[in-house]
């Protein structure tokens, strides 16, 4: 099974419109950018995978194997911020690397930018999964109103992604079958790319061409405005989503700042807020 692909589940999300679902991840996210402490993202997190698991329908394991290689991104942002910080003020050094100093603040600071990583992370997973893609063009169109040609050519990229993955499997098979992929670390990796690079950008080439030449065969962008064989809408349910989404992260906020968890923009991670 494909990681990070729709997942007909039939699930509460998998009725919503597309851009009722776009529209509260780009909220939350707004939201979850300007804060600094490590409660907050994590407690978006944990609501994020909980409303993919628990709306969504989709399988724990599912998830699990989707956000699993976007561990070892939010560590690096860990490890980064750990050892080198950016403080003007006062420091709580817990362990020195060599001339470097591990310090509280950093460890804090990185964990909140990995907590952000992946809980923007899985706010796309619960997207991808539960809307199908020509749905989410139809409504970024209808409802966004994006224009329609900007919108094929988001439909493009998105299939061609699966597509050009498939062909780069089986360009390493073909490698692998004829002895033509060479071992021996990340050097040679970088010469087997190198190698299969090549076919697979003239594979992606012809496809266009081909699209190309379909598009003008039907006339596409000759008018101002095209028809559509199915149009969304609307429902109590998308009104019901959104208000429900941010209840729940006034409602997070709220308790980060009663119990004194959150720290804002411009605040000392050292430093408690003040209530």
């Amino acid at each position: 099974m494909r990681v990070f692909s729709y997942q007909p589940t039939g699930g509460f999300l998998h009725s919503l419109n597309p851009s009722i679902k776009v529209l509260v991840i780009i909220l939350t996210a707004v939201a979850v950018t300007f804060v600094l402490d490590i409660a907050t993202p994590l407690a978006f997190l944990i609501a994020s995978l909980m409303t993919t698991v628990v709306l969504g329908r989709v399988p724990v394991r599912y998830v699990v194997r989707s956000m699993a290689p976007f561990l070892y991104v939010a560590l690096s942002f860990v490890v980064i911020n750990t050892l080198f910080p950016r403080y003007t003020g006062s420091i709580t050094p817990i362990a020195r690397i060599g001339p470097l100093t591990v310090s509280i603040e950093g460890l804090q600071l990185g964990l909140s930018i990995g907590l952000r990583v992946l809980f923007l992370i899985s706010t796309s997973l619960m997207l991808v999964t539960t809307t199908r893609p020509g749905d989410l063009v139809l409504s970024l169109v209808q409802q966004a109103r994006l224009p329609y040609k900007l919108a094929y050519a988001i439909l493009a990229a998105y299939r061609f992604v699966p597509i050009l993955a498939g062909e780069y499997a089986n360009i390493r098979a073909a490698g692998l079958v004829r002895g033509g992929r060479v071992r021996g670390g990340v050097l040679a990796e970088l010469r087997n790319l190198r190698r299969e690079a090549i076919p697979l950008l003239a594979g992606a080439i012809r496809r266009s061409e081909r699209m190309a030449v379909a598009m003008d065969s039907r006339a596409f962008g000759a008018y101002p405005t095209r028809t559509y064989h199915r149009h969304l809408t609307v429902t109590a349910a998308d009104w019901l989503f959104l208000t429900g989404a941010l209840a729940v992260s006034a409602g997070i906020f709220v308790l980060l700042v009663y119990t004194g968890l959150i720290s804002g923009v411009g605040l000392q991670l050292d430093q408690p807020p003040t209530r």
